[in-house]
């Protein structure tokens, strides 16, 4: 009786790169890297933290590391820089900690954060650094500047905080979802709904 022999599955090499079928490269190149992980190709992932966060980076900034472009000199002969706009230098601990703090959140625990700091100091640039992960995860991000006025009345600056909230809600969901959380309101807070109006 003789074995029959399996197939061997097919190398990288007798695939077709995705490129030639219209892909991006960047994208090519990373599903090419996934298919070499166990032959210990030179530019192979070794780890899936490389390949997620290579992912991250053609998700949340497609027009530098997804799309393909030409590097067209300018007039004096020189290749301008590609700039980063929305990316934050030197926070990467305050951005892990909100980052953190919304994986709390969406495991279902309530929390929320406040960050202060001197005018200019970069809090606003901070949150919003992270708002672009966070909505992609359907989560909201609210952001309220308080100031000298807010002093004043600081329970003003929370409520309307809340209505941006409420705001971001209606706007991101059905009627129906928006039917069945004014429910859960309405029995979780019973007589005393009439104190969120």
């Amino acid at each position: 009786q003789g074995e029959a022999a399996s197939p061997s599955p097919p190398t990288a090499s007798q695939y077709m790169p995705l490129q030639e079928l219209g892909f991006p490269s960047s994208l090519s190149l990373l599903v090419q890297n996934l298919l070499e992980c166990q032959s210990q190709a030179k530019d192979a992932y070794d780890n899936l933290q490389s390949s997620s966060s290579d992912l991250h980076l053609l998700l949340l900034e497609p027009d530098r590391f997804l799309f393909d472009w030409e590097c067209t000199p300018d007039n004096n002969g020189k290749i301008p820089l590609q700039i980063r706009k929305e990316k934050l230098y030197g926070r990467e601990t305050e951005v892990a900690q909100i980052q953190e703090a919304f994986c709390r959140v969406s495991s279902g625990q309530s929390e929320a954060f406040f960050i202060g700091g001197f005018s200019g100091s970069g809090k606003t640039r901070l949150v919003e650094s992270v708002r672009a992960q966070v909505d992609i995860a359907g989560g909201y991000v609210v952001i309220r500047k308080f100031d000298a006025m807010s002093k004043e009345r600081p329970l003003l600056e929370i409520v309307a905080a809340f209505n941006d909230l409420c705001l971001l809600i209606k706007d991101r969901n059905s009627s129906q979802h928006l039917d069945d959380t004014a429910a859960n309101l309405l029995e979780a807070f019973g007589s005393d709904i009439s104190v969120l109006a």
